[in-house]
């Protein structure tokens, strides 16, 4: 593992009440006791960068050693699916398989906590697949975050300062789930979720919602039209498919098409068998949310519960020469439905070695969905209250670490009010949890996406991109523009080296002290005179620039009737001179403002310009 360095970190554990603990690390020794309910905690002497060395615990006629322990920087990496994004996996980002491959870096240890959400804190987190600390290498890295990878590479290739990352991220979920409830109780629209969520221990909801789910289960199989007098008919092989749409597997329900699903989708696919894979098949359909059963030629093969990987055999008996059928259906009961998976694994594989992709074009038809009869609430529902700082940041505090960088927002655009609120709430929140002064909290403005918008109009994305920039108030924080390495049709934008990169010059500049620029242009003030607006911006040095283009792209203006128009831009150091002719006497100016602008304004050194708005 890596421990902070240049602080008191903190060390505990549990041991027999009232029992003495010591723990030895780099030639020093420190003696404690347990208290009466076994409890412990020590803050190591300050550390300097180093290791690798043995950290040995002793209690009584009991030891425990931990290897190869590393002194360093530690990063909590958090957010939701753009952090999360891994590499490889579901990820893939640009060169994933080059990056992969090169990515040996024992000095860098990965720490992946698993996703999950709790109602009350918990003290232990819960690991990706029960694992602890690995170092970084082609075998550990590919599902973990690319943007926190590309962020600790960037630091260690330039001061070799061994690096911990520990991943605490969940995909789709708003900022609220990640704050504790003491802070959280102080937005008055959060406060009654607050309280209903600490009077129902966790237990006890799991307990009622299994029962509800229990007398749901059986509705749906009623109502779903695939599935009549306790038959599943739309998995006979003579099936009518001609008014099933169509939908290319593996995808995410709300990204295909069928956003906010709930009910009973059937899937269908024709596959081709030859004389030499006439025999028994194993059949790889990825990860799944929620409920499956999966028939082959009609006849059941597999059924599973809750998401997670489907790996299912089809006997030889079942399998015949030329056309063959699989069908699922698949029963969905929470949110971010799914049949996902790595599209290399997506197939059906036959005792030969032979291999049949399953990616690509399936059939599909939904055999149930009603809004009058929905689901119970899970009560592990990552989307509430405080149940994510429970799960995930409170078991890992207070582990001593450099700082945070966190990259979330897409799940509370269209709330930009609030979260000019809510999100410096929760970087205030953390770091009075942590009791570790104002450790350096920095984050990933949100990229550009949607259909590309040419013509100004309002925006909920560009609101929540200004609703971020307010956290800016708060002292040793710092944000990474990506407005320009977002993608229309993908929510999950590729470019992952340059989000790590972009949040690393932060800290190159900010912690290491290198002379480097770290922001791109920044509106600093501005004049009116008669039909044009003067702009200056800071973190111009050298000159504002262009790229891919030689016209200044993305500036809008508008007049007293608040109409805004295109407008023409010319740069003169670092000042865009702008002004449209349809409007007479400008008073406001706006710069990126759309969901996925077209924008091109940048500083000698690469960077893009921030976002921003002047007047009404």
């Amino acid at each position: 593992m890596v421990l902070q360095q240049g602080i008191k970190v903190p060390v505990w554990g549990v041991a027999p009440a009232m029992s003495k603990v010591t723990i030895r690390l780099n030639c020093k020794t420190i003696v404690t006791k347990a208290d009466t309910t076994g409890k412990w905690l020590v803050k190591l002497p300050v550390q300097k960068i180093g290791g690798p060395y043995t950290m040995l615990f002793i209690n009584g006629s009991d030891s425990i050693a931990l290897d190869n322990v590393m002194v360093g920087e530690v990063w909590v990496c958090s957010g939701q699916s753009n952090m999360e994004m891994p590499i490889g996996d579901w990820g893939k980002i640009n060169n994933y398989q080059k990056e992969i491959a090169t990515a040996n870096f024992p000095a860098i240890r990965l720490m992946h906590l698993k996703k999950s959400a709790s109602n009350t804190p918990e003290e232990e987190p819960e690991l990706y697949d029960k694992e602890k600390w690995q170092k970084c290498s082609p075998a550990t890295v590919s599902r973990f975050s690319a943007a926190a990878y590309f962020f600790a590479k960037n630091i260690y290739t330039r001061h070799h300062v061994p690096i911990g990352l520990i991943q605490a991220t969940y995909g789709g979920t708003v900022a609220e789930a990640w704050v504790s409830g003491s802070s959280l109780k102080a937005i008055p629209e959060f406060a009654a979720g607050v309280h209903e969520i600490e009077m129902h221990p966790q237990r006890d909801l799991m307990q009622q919602y299994n029962s509800k789910l229990h007398q749901w289960l059986p509705e749906v199989d009623s109502r779903d039209s695939g599935y009549q007098q306790h038959r599943p008919v739309w998995a006979d092989n003579n099936i009518d498919v001609s008014s099933w749409h169509t939908m290319t597997l593996p995808a995410y329900f709300d990204e295909a098409g069928l956003p906010e699903f709930y009910g009973v989708v059937w899937f269908r696919k024709k596959i081709i068998v030859g004389e030499k894979e006439n025999k028994g098949l194993k059949i790889n359909i990825g990860s799944m949310g929620d409920e499956d059963i999966t028939y082959f030629n009609g006849q059941e093969v597999g059924r599973s519960k809750l998401a997670g990987q489907r790996l299912y055999y089809v006997p030889s008996k079942l399998v015949k020469k030329g056309e063959n059928f699989l069908t699922i259906r698949l029963i969905v009961y929470r949110k971010y439905a799914s049949v996902y998976g790595e599209r290399e694994r997506f197939s059906i594989t036959s005792e030969s070695g032979a291999s049949i992709s399953l990616a690509g074009e399936w059939y599909y038809k939904i055999g149930y969905t009603n809004s009058s009869l929905l689901p119970p609430d899970a009560p592990d529902e990552p989307n509430r209250p405080t149940v994510l700082y429970n799960a995930m940041i409170n078991p890992i505090i207070p582990y001593g670490i450099r700082g945070v960088i966190w990259y979330q927002g897409e799940y509370n655009v269209g709330r930009a009010l609030q979260y000019k609120t809510l999100f410096p709430m929760l970087i205030t929140d953390w770091r009075k949890h942590w009791n570790q002064e104002n450790f350096p909290f920095y984050f990933v403005q949100l990229a550009n996406y949607n259909a590309i918008d040419s013509l100004p109009k309002e925006s909920s994305w560009a609101e929540l991109r200004e609703a971020q920039t307010w956290a800016l108030k708060l002292t040793n924080t710092a944000m990474a523009v990506a407005i320009d390495l977002g993608e229309a049709k993908d929510i999950h934008p590729k470019k992952k080296q340059e989000v790590g990169e972009r949040l690393a010059l932060i800290a190159r500049a900010k912690i290491y002290g290198e002379k480097v620029v770290y922001a791109g242009p920044k509106y600093r003030s501005h004049g009116i005179t008669g039909k044009t607006i003067e702009i200056q911006f800071t973190n111009a040095a050298g000159g504002l620039t262009t790229q891919g283009d030689t016209l200044v792209r993305g500036f809008s203006i508008a007049g007293e009737d608040h109409v805004f128009h295109g407008a023409k831009g010319t740069i003169k150091g670092n000042v865009v001179i702008v002004s449209s002719p349809e409007v007479a006497n400008p008073e406001a100016v706006r710069y990126a403002w759309a969901d996925n602008p077209v924008c091109n304004l940048y500083n000698q050194y690469g960077l893009p310009a921030e976002p921003f708005k002047i007047g009404r």
